[in-house]
């Protein structure tokens, strides 16, 4: 079953009722490699219910052999052709070498495969990897294509984007990536058992290419599919390619010359695409300018004034991966010399990819780099140059292995000179009572709360008589609530005031709450046990609570 193709499959659908009906049409499918041109040729040739199917593949070794690809869709009906006229039976016979060689031009051929078709109307006709065809028989099937009309005829050609078929005058339908839907369906159906991470990653570098979604996952390891893929960063966490990944993304690069294949090199390793420090690192490596026409002409790159990209990312990463090891050290430090002390972050992380053993001056460097991601709030590039740089530290007697180049503390107070200066300070000069040295959650300009420390005003510590934030007197130890209990929360939800009742709840966190009188205002409530006070008893001089004082104001207690 095709996933997310349901609008090329209608085109498909339209084109066989067409052929079933006595009418003929052509239609080439453009697509990158692994996009799903072939899967839709084998929709349609599942669906040719009622037609009769020829069908045949361009391949790549005989694209230079005249009439090799016409011979292999139509040798099944060779019987067929004594029924042509003769001047066509002998051009098509001369062509496949079944007859002597005559003075007939492709225009006889191309006639003799137009009445041949339509002869074994209604016919699909299906050819995959049509730029891989020889001319001879490109020419010949087009020339066929642009002039069936009612014969009954559907002619269907499949051709790699960017390349050239010589199928010109023929309806095309250009084939793009999946959307995120249908990629995540897809990659559902093969590799259920990702882990989220991996499957994110798997998405990312496959933008809805069908063969990569299928095939990405088959190569990672158990360890690698539970979630232990180290981010992308300079090609030092790249996810394996399969073999046939490696061979349709990566075989046009193959057959480019040394200086070529060297430019696209330094272009997959250099990933922000900076045009001007690409060419700087291939002319370091021995890469001609000339070079720069034929990798353009071959389609796998394209240049803007200061930015190169290529086609798909699999075409980077199936450079990278077939790149032997030398060669890509060598162009990381070819990176990493153009790029100079202008680029501190880039080219720490270049020397990185090239080191092969510990250094602590790289290491050093990568430091910085996290330094500056943490600061730009890029915590995932902080994590993956801290694990780089752990793995280039060198090991010294005293300092586990993989410990950090430069180990800095999180704040002054971290250090242990810092925490004997702070101790000493809180404690004052010598002989300082106890109860008046400082704390260090609760000194001047410190207010504690839920376990947190934020600025507050210097205040006297001693709680006044009357509420600073409402009218009524409150009391030192209580304040009055017919029933219930008081909590921290029921004071966090009180809009303008305190809540009436004993302050002593069994509640253990400090609440804080702010008064409508004075909203700049805030107070700390510090819960305590209640010992029985009247509010909390059944009746006023209940066990282990006395009477009221005299003369006290109403609603005090003496708790």
């Amino acid at each position: 079953m095709i996933v997310g193709r349901e609008a090329e499959q209608a085109v498909l659908g339209e084109l066989l009722d067409e052929a079933r009906a006595g009418r003929s049409g052509a239609l080439v499918l453009r697509g990158q490699p692994g996009i799903g041109k072939s899967a839709l040729l084998e929709h349609a040739v599942a669906r040719a219910d009622g037609l009769r199917v020829l069908r045949t593949a361009g391949i790549e070794s005989e694209a230079e052999l005249p009439f090799a690809g016409l011979h292999l869709l139509l040798g099944p009906v060779l019987d067929r052709v004594d029924a042509l006229p003769e001047r066509q039976a002998a051009a098509l016979r001369s062509a496949f070498g079944l007859g002597p060689a005559g003075q007939d031009g492709p225009l006889l051929v191309g006639l003799a495969v137009l009445s041949l078709l339509a002869d074994l109307a209604p016919l699909l006709c299906v050819v995959d990897d049509a730029h891989w065809l020889d001319r001879a028989s490109t020419e010949a099937l087009a020339f066929a294509a642009r002039r069936v009309q009612r014969e009954g005829v559907a002619l269907l050609f499949a051709v790699r984007g960017g390349a050239r078929a010589r199928l010109d005058g023929m309806r095309e339908l250009p084939l793009w990536g999946l959307d995120g839907r249908a990629s995540a369906a897809l990659l559902a159906q093969h590799a259920p058992d990702l882990a989220p991470p991996v499957r994110d990653r798997v998405l990312a570098e496959s933008e809805g290419n069908p063969l990569a979604l299928i095939e990405l996952h088959a190569s990672l390891t158990a360890e690698q599919r539970g979630g232990a893929v180290l981010p992308l960063a300079y090609h030092l966490g790249a996810l394996p390619l399969t073999d046939r990944v490696r061979r349709t993304f990566g075989a046009q690069a193959a057959r480019l010359d040394e200086g070529s294949r060297t430019l696209l090199l330094v272009a997959a390793v250099e990933e922000t695409g900076d045009l001007g420090v690409v060419l700087r690192a291939a002319e370091a490596l021995g890469a001609r300018p000339s070079a720069l026409e034929r990798v353009e002409r071959s389609g796998l790159l394209s240049f803007s004034r200061t930015f190169a990209a290529f086609k798909h990312p699999l075409v980077r990463a199936a450079v990278v991966q077939e790149a032997p090891l030398a060669r890509r050290l060598a162009a990381h430090r070819a990176i990493a010399e153009a790029l100079g002390e202008q680029h501190p972050d880039r080219r720490a992380w270049h020397l990185a990819a090239a080191a092969t053993g510990p250094d602590e001056r790289i290491a050093a460097g990568l430091a910085d780099t996290a330094e500056q991601a943490a600061a730009r709030a890029g915590y995932a590039a902080q994590t993956a140059a801290l694990e780089r740089a752990a793995e280039l530290t060198p090991t010294r007697p005293g300092r586990p292995a993989g410990s950090s180049a430069r180990p800095r503390p999180r704040s002054w107070r971290a250090t242990s000179r810092g925490r004997r200066r702070s101790r000493a300070a809180r404690a004052g000069p010598p002989g300082t009572p106890r109860s008046r040295r400082a704390s260090p959650t609760s000194g001047p300009g410190w207010s504690s709360s839920a376990g947190h420390r934020s600025p507050r005003r210097r205040s006297c510590s001693r709680p006044p008589t009357r509420s600073r934030i409402g009218s009524r007197p409150r009391p030192r130890g209580c304040w009055r609530k017919p029933s219930g209990t008081v909590t921290s929360a029921a004071i966090r939800r009180s809009p303008g005031r305190p809540p009436t009742g004993c302050s002593r709840w069994p509640a253990r966190r400090p609440a804080r709450w702010r008064s409508a009188a004075s909203p700049g205002s805030w107070r700390t409530i510090r819960p305590r046990r209640c010992r029985g006070c009247a509010p909390c008893s059944p009746r006023p001089g209940a066990a282990g609570c006395p009477a009221p004082r005299s003369g006290s104001s109403p609603g005090r207690w003496a708790c």
